[in-house]
């Protein structure tokens, strides 16, 4: 297979290196050059002592001195951070996912020819909570793992998932609509179904409009071909029993052509996605589904090391004011995008080829390949 290329759009620091001599020779004493506040290429820059500091930043500093020049970098909670990296060349550094609401220290040091020097020590504060990263071009690729486990059975499935913002469209009354393309693949890249989802992003949150097919932000497994039955429902397939628990409780209305409509529509991610935050995601008259921002994780997935908001789907099917503990649903959303979404159903009643019923658990995850993020 042939994955996307991961663009990781880092937010940078650009500050001045001030490095004050330490006992060093004269060209220790002079300070580098004036704070660089020329563009640095991504799609934000901060500068340092904000208190809205991005979760994944990169420290970029001042030359000094010349190319044989090394960095040692201090970095930490502590007003006088421990040294991180030693003896770089470069002057640049990935401190990695970060945690929310937090104040970081950091300070570089120089080794030069003549001597040592060492800057100030700079802080700043992390960002509380989030948004999801909207805009045409933006692209990412899962691999997704289907598991049906049970007495007499054990299914398992790989498949590739891909998630791409295509464009505006006109033609619905809230703006911008933008069209999110789903496409699913098999181990050999070949396509095996897709789907279009709408929706609008404003400062409150992300609205589901309607789709063109099975649509969902993620949808349900290609595989898993058993009828079943799950909390008193029939389904013609474990795909269809996902995608029900997806979005089932969200009522659809037609539009011209194919589409439906979310009416009214769905607010799928509350604005900003911070931990403690929770919404009604959909309610009728018989069950209901709420999301909570559950905690923060940084957490390990193809694509690398992200810092990721924890949303708990918690779901009432029969409407009796308590949440089903047989559906254990998460999200994982980092400010690059969902990088995690694992769904287990328990008890699923399977009907195999006899009629015999089979009791089995159904995992269904999906994680982060690679990504494209273009605004």
């Amino acid at each position: 297979m042939k994955c996307a290329r991961s663009i990781r759009f880092a937010y940078l620091f650009s500050v001045c290196f001030v490095l004050f001599a330490l006992g060093c020779g004269e060209e220790n004493a002079n300070p580098a050059d004036s704070p660089d506040l020329n563009p640095i290429p991504g799609p934000t820059r901060v500068l340092p002592f904000d208190t809205d500091v991005a979760l994944h930043p990169l420290f970029v500093w001042n030359a000094f001195g010349d190319s044989t020049t090394t960095y040692n970098v201090y970095f930490g909670t502590t007003s006088a951070p421990p040294v991180v990296a030693t003896s770089l060349t470069d002057t640049i550094y990935n401190p990695g996912p970060l945690l929310p609401g937090t104040t970081y220290y950091w300070a570089v040091a120089a080794s030069t020819r003549t001597g040592f020097a060492r800057s100030q020590t700079w802080s700043f504060v992390t960002r509380t909570g989030i948004t999801f990263p909207v805009g045409i071009g933006n692209r990412w690729e899962y691999r997704r793992e289907l598991l049906i486990d049970g007495d007499g059975i054990h299914y398992s499935e790989v498949s590739y998932y891909v998630l791409e913002v295509i464009r505006v469209d006109p033609t619905w009354p809230q703006q911008p609509a933008y069209e999110f393309r789903e496409t699913w693949a098999n181990l050999n890249q070949g396509i095996l179904d897709s789907s279009h989802t709408y929706y609008h992003q404003s400062d409150s949150g992300l609205y589901l409009l309607g789709i063109d097919g099975t649509g969902d932000a993620l949808p349900a497994s290609d595989g898993g071909s058993y009828p079943c039955s799950f909390e008193g429902q029939q389904y013609s397939s474990v795909r269809e029993l996902l995608q029900s628990v997806q979005n089932e409780l969200i009522e659809f209305s037609g539009r011209p052509g194919s589409k439906l409509a979310a009416d009214p529509p769905v607010l799928a991610l509350e604005y900003p996605i911070a931990i403690g935050s929770a919404w009604e995601y959909t309610q009728n008259d018989t069950s209901f589904t709420d999301k909570e921002v559950t905690g923060y994780e940084i957490m390990t997935v193809p694509a690398g090391d992200l810092g990721c908001f924890e949303i708990q789907w918690l779901r009432d099917n029969d409407n009796d004011s308590l949440y089903d503990d047989n559906i254990i649903f998460y999200d994982y959303v980092s400010e690059f995008g969902l990088a995690r979404r694992s769904v287990t159903l328990l008890d699923v009643e399977l009907i195999d080829q006899f009629g015999h019923i089979i009791v089995a658990d159904v995992f269904d995850e999906y994680n982060l390949i690679s990504w494209e993020l273009f605004r």
